[in-house]
């Protein structure tokens, strides 16, 4: 039997890879719904924007990182650790930012927010910890 390329990914770059798309299918989501979604959420339409442009270009990074990883099977520490720091910023940004949104926007500032955060966690512990370290 044949297997595929998943059979062969391991959690440090399922992580990377969930990361990435995440970034890429949440940016152009808002990206495509950004005037919609400034008016339904209470957002100005320039947060939107800035909001999917951020998530587009995370997922580009991240999805470089899942590349690489899966290529060499090591990652230096620096870009991992750019990773946890951009993931726990974008939280508190998320966070801070929910108080000014409606409540629809709210919640999905604040489900951004955990997301990322669990995220940066999962990333510090699995693909740290994994020696995908000095490359």
């Amino acid at each position: 039997m044949r297997s595929s390329w998943m059979s062969s990914v391991k959690l440090p770059q399922l992580l990377l890879l969930i990361d990435s798309c995440a970034g890429l299918l949440g940016g152009g989501f808002v990206s495509v719904f950004s005037a919609f979604l400034s008016q339904v959420y209470g957002w100005s339409l320039e947060w939107t924007r800035f909001q999917a442009a951020a998530n587009l270009i995370y997922g580009c990074y991240s999805g470089l990182l899942f590349l690489i990883l899966y290529r060499k099977n090591r990652l230096p520490d620096w870009p991992v650790i750019f990773l946890v720091l951009a993931n726990s910023t974008w939280a508190g940004v998320c966070f801070s930012s929910a108080w000014s949104a409606s409540g629809l926007g709210a919640a999905h500032l604040i489900f951004e927010g955990c997301f990322v955060l669990a995220l940066a966690g999962l990333e510090a512990r699995f693909i740290l910890r994994a020696g995908a370290g000095p490359a």
